[in-house]
């Protein structure tokens, strides 16, 4: 009696576009089906989602360009630059200043992660916080700004 072993590998059309990007968990060049993708397999994906997850990364801040980055920064340090956590905006300056034009870029700052997704034209940054954190961009009064110690921090 003979088997007849089953593919399991995706198949595509011959045609099909490939496109080269370089991943963001494994940190190489693949050769992917997709035009803006972030990973370079199933793996990845997930392996980053479980680490996105255990270091508590999972509320979304802002997912668009570098006009609505910078925007996002000139709020941050408009104004008293009364906020809570003041070093943020000079950690997202230097990434934003330092990001490779040509391929996928992550940060782990200490209350965030950005990633920079050079293929994906219309939104390519991405800007997550950690959940504990839902105050992170909002402005603190006065008072709580003298009271603030950035040693404990």
């Amino acid at each position: 009696m003979k088997t007849k072993a089953l593919k399991t590998l995706k198949t595509f059309k011959y045609n099909s576009k490939k496109t080269e990007i370089y991943c963001v968990r494994c940190n190489n060049w693949k050769i992917v089906h997709r035009a803006n993708a972030k990973y370079c397999s199933d793996l990845c994906r997930v392996q980053d989602y479980i680490d996105k997850k255990e270091l508590g990364y999972t509320k979304l801040i802002l997912k668009g360009n570098a006009d609505e980055m910078k925007s996002l920064l000139a709020k941050l340090q408009s104004g008293n630059l009364r906020f809570q956590y003041p070093h943020i905006p000079k950690e997202i300056e230097k990434f934003m200043s330092e990001i490779d034009k040509e391929k996928s870029n992550k940060f782990d700052g200490k209350e965030f992660r950005i990633y920079h997704i050079p293929k994906n034209k219309k939104k390519p940054f991405e800007l997550y916080c950690k959940k504990e954190s839902k105050q992170l961009f909002k402005p603190i009064t006065p008072k709580q700004f003298q009271n603030y110690d950035i040693k404990k921090k």
